[in-house]
């Protein structure tokens, strides 16, 4: 017999006549090996006497891990310049679909072991775990059974020196050393036979014992286990396009085998690491080796930067000149002025130097923001044609590549926190003007020139959501619950616009492409028995509503994407497993969202309210009960006009608290409340026929917009000049139209801890050198002080002061503190998920460190909130002890 990767390859029979004694003979085996076998195939060997006898052994080979369908990759030229155009050489079987990624060699420096190899990719392969499930194991049976009749066994025989002292009985025992039975178990084989293979035993009397494992068998482990641990183990132009991921793409491979793709070189300077796996029906799997394209000039400057800055902040800009040419060349460096920022006042923006080959120089300016938004830093460097001396001889002049431009951004932001208010209205004329104001006001602490206000126009309830698929709640979406709120409602929508027929190819493929990527992102919070939770193997268990939720939406998303159906299978049979007699279902694992667990109640404690609607005063679990009312509003088969009524003016209140990007304040409240605005729309929604909004203000401020039902789905957007001011909204014709005021604008962070506490202590820090970048340790401490016993799952959100960023390894002593369950590092942003805050008080230490000295720093902000009540959140700020 013939094993490779945990099952049996190839397996026949010899029969040999022994003419001498002691039964020996030999005989000659030719076996061939292909990748089915790699990497480490055994060949077993044993033979029946006619007494009955056995007698086996094994050899383990070593094989090649190779794949039969043969991938190769390489760049044409494989040096060139930024800019230019290279072409790629892909050859595969022919037939093959490959997968090709080409990213920025900085990239693979942070995680090299998720790279695939040909080792990863074989260690994926299941091994034999070398146990029998106690149904089909077998052991000798003892000939005389002591004080009471024990036949043969239907739990495993106790190991010695397992046991604990109960009753007096009588039962075998495993004998100590190597035999037969253990030889093809350890080799994952059971052979089916009358041949004398069993697991011999100890039939002598042990009294008083009685094994404590009795009854467990053998049949919980798992026959087969995934090899995760050994897989871990082992395992003149201008430049200003400078992303991590450069290709990412899926590449056919005809019936020559081969693939030319021209593709266009980024404008980093560095080595583009590139690989690529393929698939064909006849040849399987195939994976590339990694192979490299240098983007270089000999000659070259480079910025650097913070990504952001606070108004009125100073920071260094650092501008390197590099050198790789053989001979010493004159330079003239040019930093572009601007309106939107300032040089310090000595600064000079020309500078002009000698430098040499293999040499490099730096320069540093000092620069103040003075607009917001992104401001763009251009820097330009050339060699000079000048008889004046360099490197003691006149410097050298190439012919080509005199030149190099490099544009930069920095985000330069407002002080304070961003305060975002949104006004959303459903306006239906029916054949009369329906009219309605909006004012737009500011609070008397509002940062200057933070202001931003503006309308958008839609002829359909669920436009905005289709606007912004990939951002309809503006949080941190890190774990199996929040990433389901970017793809449950992409299901939603696509199911209305197909029942409306308005599914337009571009659509489909925008959404598809994000629902794919949302299928791969939960497949990560699987855990190995097919259930789901929060944060994956992190997690004890499964969470038992998280996996039935994920098995709804990836049944309903078959009819857009591939979802392996394996995945649903595994999911309904852990949920199956965890179904109580009574026909309910164990609430299994850890819900992070509390106003689910046990008894739900459809009001809180009555509170006055100046609303006369019922549903005043929302928070994020109104939003999702009154959704879940509309659900149920719509279930009937068909609906009066009366019924119809009703469910619009639900709609009409559900429309009022969306936020400016198509969902709510949280996730949960989102995914209901857009698939019950779905189900409205496909079920009672009139579209617009022809509408003509109005918008005017009272300082002369005008503008029409024409909606119908052609232009249904698009877009309208108008700034608002006026703010603080009053707006009219005037639509007249046919149908319905979706409007929503957006304001946005900033604030000094708010000092309310009525739900949580928050505080901060720096650590000491070293102010003697100001002039070099240095690092500060922050110590928060945090509690719940509501009105529950606990939150929902916490986030604790950390801005950085300008220029700074977390040290390496933050992430992983966060991770051992106490009820952290993910760390996420944004641009600007440190997210710590906390699994939920009680009246206890944790603390949380960590260093953040300056990459670009920024100086006059203002200060950031520390925000804790409940992710599912994000009303219920406390905002302190933090400064740099040195300023």
């Amino acid at each position: 017999m013939l094993i490779g990767k945990g099952s049996l390859v190839m397996e026949g029979q010899k029969h040999l006549n022994s003419k001498k004694k002691g039964l020996k003979g030999s005989f000659s085996l030719s076996l061939t090996f292909t990748s089915r076998l790699a990497p480490d195939p055994s060949l077993v060997i044993y033979a029946i006497f006619p007494s009955g006898g056995v007698v086996a052994d094994k050899i383990q080979f070593s094989v090649e891990m190779c794949f039969d369908n043969q991938v190769s990759l390489g760049f044409s030229p494989s040096q060139q310049l930024p800019g230019a155009e290279v072409e790629l050489q892909l050859q595969a079987a022919p037939g093959s679909l490959c997968a090709l990624r080409a990213v920025d060699e900085s990239v693979l420096l942070l995680r090299p072991e998720r790279e695939l190899s040909n080792r990863s990719v074989y260690g994926m392969f299941p091994f034999w775990y070398g146990h029998y499930p106690y149904q089909v194991a077998e052991y000798d049976q003892c000939p005389v059974s002591g004080p009471w009749d024990f036949p043969q066994p239907l739990i495993d025989p106790v190991p010695q020196g397992h046991s604990s002292q109960r009753s007096v009985i009588w039962r075998p025992w495993f004998s100590e050393g190597t035999d037969l039975f253990s030889f093809f178990q350890d080799m994952g084989l059971k052979i089916l036979s009358n041949a004398k293979i069993k697991k011999p035993v100890d039939c002598s009397y042990r009294s008083p014992e009685y094994s404590i494992t009795m009854g467990a068998g053998g049949g919980h482990p798992e026959a087969f286990v995934s090899s995760t641990s050994s897989r871990q183990a082992e395992d003149s132009q201008v430049r200003q396009y400078f992303p991590e991921t450069w290709l990412w793409d899926l590449f056919p491979i005809g019936n020559s085998g081969k693939e030319a793709v021209h593709v266009t070189v980024p404008d980093t300077i560095t080595e583009w690491k590139a690989m690529s796996f393929c698939t064909s029906q006849l040849r399987g799997f195939g994976l590339s080796p990694t192979v490299g394209l240098t983007a270089f000039k000999p000659f070259f400057v480079d910025l650097t930067l913070p990504y952001s800055v606070v108004r009125g902040e100073s920071f260094r800009l650092t501008a390197t000149i590099f050198n790789y040419l053989k001979e010493c060349i004159r330079v003239q460096t040019d930093l572009a002025k601007s309106h939107e920022y300032q040089l310090e006042s000595r600064a000079d923006s020309q500078i002009s130097c000698c430098l040499c080959a293999n040499e490099a120089k730096t320069y540093h300016w000092n620069i103040t923001a003075v607009k917001l938004g992104h401001i763009n830093f251009t820097i330009s460097t050339k060699i000079l044609d000048s008889n004046e001396p360099c490197g003691g001889q006149k410097g050298f002049v190439p012919q080509k590549g005199r030149s190099d431009t490099l544009i930069k951004p920095v985000l330069v932001k407002p002080e304070g926190v961003l305060v975002e208010k949104t006004h959303s209205s459903l306006l239906c004329p029916k054949g009369k003007v329906a009219s309605e104001s909006v004012s737009l006001e500011l609070p008397v602490d509002v940062v200057p020139d933070s202001t931003k206000a503006y309308v958008t126009v839609l002829g359909d309830i669920m436009g905005t959501a289709l606007q912004n698929l990939d951002g309809l709640v503006q949080m941190p979406s890190g774990c199996g619950e929040q990433n389901m709120v970017l793809f449950a409602p992409i299901i939603y929508v696509l199911q209305y616009l197909e029942k409306a027929g308005l599914l337009m190819e571009e659509i489909r493929s925008r959404a598809v492409g994000f629902l794919e990527i949302g299928y791969q992102k939960e497949l990560t919070y699987k855990h190995s028995n097919g259930s789901y939770s929060a944060f994956g193997e992190r997690d004890g268990n499964g969470n038992t509503w998280l996996t039935a939720f994920v098995t709804k939406c990836f049944g309903q998303a078959q009819k857009f994407i591939f979802i392996d159906p394996k995945n649903i299978q595994d999911a309904l049979k852990w949920i199956a497993g965890n179904q109580l007699p009574s026909g309910c279902y164990a609430n299994v694992g850890t819900l992070l969202h509390t106003a689910m667990k046990e008894s739900i109640h459809w009001s809180y404690k009555p509170t006055p309210s100046s609303n006369a609607s019922p549903w005043s005063e929302p928070v994020a679990l109104d939003v999702e009960l009154t959704a879940y009312a509309l659900l149920a509003q719509l279930t009937k088969p068909s609906l009066t006009q009366k019924e119809i009524a009703k469910a619009t003016s639900i709609v009409a209140w559900l429309a009022k608290q969306r936020n400016a990007y198509g969902g709510f304040s949280s996730t949960q409240d989102t995914v209901v409340a857009l698939q019950a605005l779905a189900k409205y729309a496909t079920t009672a929604y009139m579209p617009s026929e022809e509408i003509n909004l109005v918008v005017k203000s009272s300082e002369n401020f005008q503008r029409t917009f024409n909606i119908q039902s052609a232009n249904r789905l698009v877009f309208q957007q108008e700034t608002l000049p006026n703010v603080p001011g009053m707006y009219a909204l005037e639509a007249s014709g046919q149908g319905c139209v979706y409007v929503q005021t957006v304001l946005r604008y900033n604030i000094l962070p708010p000092t309310n801890m009525k739900t949580f506490s928050l505080s901060v202590e720096m650590g000491k820090a070293r102010c003697e050198q100001l002039t070099s970048p240095r690092s500060l340790t922050l110590v928060i401490h945090t509690s719940y002080v509501g009105s529950r016993s606990s939150s929902n799952m916490v986030i604790v959100e950390v801005k950085m002061l300008s220029g700074f960023s977390p040290m390496e390894g933050t992430s992983q002593l966060l991770l051992q503190q106490p009820l952290v369950k993910k760390v996420e590092f944004g641009t600007d942003t440190l997210n710590i998920y906390l699994d939920e805050l009680s009246k206890n008080t944790q603390t949380y230490t960590f260093t953040i460190s300056q990459s670009v000295l920024v100086t006059s720093l203002k200060p950031a902000t520390i925000k804790v909130y409940d992710y599912y009540l994000p009303d219920e959140q406390a905002t302190i700020q933090y400064s740099d002890p040195c300023e």
